[in-house]
Order: C-alpha cells, then sequence, then structure tokens
C-alpha cells in the first residue's frame, strides 16, 4: 500500500474551491481537519517498495491536479506531496503558453 499526504495552495482560487473539494472527495481523496488543505489518499494495490508504483502514483496527483486547474481556471496549484516513505516532491501547476503545465520547486 502507497500513502500519501499532499498539501497545496490555490492561486486565486475565489468561490471555486468548494468545488476543488468535491472534486478531490469524488476521486476518494479525505480532507484533514484541521489544517488547511491538506488531504490524505491510500493506493491499496501499489507498492512504496516499487519504483515503478511511486512513479505512478506521482503522475496521477500530477494527472488529477493539472485536470483541477483546467476544470477551475486557477492561476496556480502549488503542491507537496510525501508518498509513502520516499522523498518529499514540490510541484507547481500554472497556466503557460495557454496551456497547463507541471513544473517542479525544492519544498525546503
Amino acid at each position: 500500500m502507497i500513502n500519501v499526504l499532499l498539501s497545496l495552495d490555490l492561486t486565486d482560487a475565489g468561490d471555486e474551491r468548494d468545488g476543488f473539494n468535491a472534486f478531490l472527495a469524488d476521486l476518494e481523496w479525505k480532507k484533514l481537519k484541521h489544517v488547511d488543505t491538506v488531504w490524505a489518499i491510500e493506493y491499496p494495490k501499489y507498492s512504496a517498495a516499487s519504483e515503478t508504483d511511486v512513479s505512478y502514483v506521482k503522475g496521477n496527483i500530477s494527472r488529477i491536479l493539472t485536470a483541477a486547474a483546467e476544470k477551475f481556471e486557477f492561476a496556480r496549484i502549488t503542491y507537496v506531496a510525501q508518498i509513502g516513505n520516499v522523498e518529499l516532491v514540490g510541484r507547481y501547476i500554472k497556466k503557460k503558453d495557454g496551456v497547463y503545465k507541471l513544473f517542479e520547486y525544492s519544498p525546503f
């Protein structure tokens, strides 16, 4: 099983925050209580010991959040994700040249 903890900021979310929350909840993400925009999910059929599985999970998170950026037209989504017991990843999704794209950044 791979557990994921996701913390994110939605730039210029406005009234779309509730729609975004429903979007993630519909995909079985669970919002953590008492913290802003922190989510968790389990991937029970995947192994944290498998680089292929971890890579799939990283890509799946990126695909989900890119779809959300496109749907809700956010200026930017910045996130960090802890995937299993591997290194923390920092990413942001931003519209560039008319298309939402994924960029990496160091969260430290």
